[in-house]
């Protein structure tokens, strides 16, 4: 295998990293964010709440979907860009 080949390689090998990286800090994410929606200054639940609280239980909750997201981005752009880097140079 040649160094180009050899560099795909290791691209896909790191962005395969990356997302399971992600992957792993999928379970701590969602304890912490079933901590904040539950605890006494942010009750989520309560439909007695200010407009701010309402609006920080709605930025807490698309904080997973969020990482997530990023993350999958990150690690294909990764493996993405690793191989047309590769792709375009011979």
């Amino acid at each position: 295998m040649n160094k180009a080949g050899q560099m795909a390689f290791v691209g896909m090998m790191l962005g395969v990293m990356l997302l399971i990286g992600a992957v792993v800090l999928i379970e701590p994410i969602k304890e912490q964010v079933t901590f904040a929606r539950n605890s006494d200054n942010l009750d989520c639940d309560n439909a007695a709440i200010s407009t701010g609280t309402a609006m920080t239980c709605i930025i807490v909750d698309w904080y997973m979907p969020i990482f997530v997201g990023v993350a999958l981005t990150i690690s294909f752009a990764w493996v993405g860009l690793r191989n047309l880097r590769q792709g375009a140079s011979g």
